[in-house]
């Protein structure tokens, strides 16, 4: 799921999407790391999608966090957005956000972005 994940989020408008402790290097801003985590429920998996700008950049950095990651990964013109990979397809579910913070080790500011990916018959819808 989680390279699925990153292929569909390249589709956007940030082509530079990495699993979170996949990166040596910095990367050139925008970019977009991905970071699975354990969902808060049971049978939930939670998915943390961090978005870095330049400072200053904050207008571009929320429009990216709170419209075109619905577009992407939940809802595109009114349709159900549908993730697939080689297990089957999953539907990924809005959830809270953090708010603008500064990252010192690259000069970036970033807002993260959380979504819920419900396990049904063997994680897939």
């Amino acid at each position: 799921m989680v390279n699925a994940l990153i292929e569909k989020l390249k589709t956007g408008s940030i082509k530079s999407v990495v699993l979170f402790g996949d990166q040596t290097t910095s990367l050139k801003t925008p970019y977009v790391v991905v970071k699975p985590e354990s969902g808060a429920g049971d049978g939930q998996r939670q998915w943390r999608i961090i978005v870095h700008e330049k400072v200053g950049m904050y207008d571009s950095l929320s429009k990216y966090l709170f419209q075109e990651l619905d577009e992407l990964l939940v809802n595109k013109n009114g349709a159900k957005v549908f993730i697939t990979d080689e297990a089957g397809m999953y539907r990924l579910y809005a959830s809270g956000y953090t708010d603008i913070q500064t990252d010192t080790s690259d000069s970036t500011i970033f807002m993260e972005r959380l979504f819920i990916q419900p396990f049904r018959n063997g994680g897939s819808i």
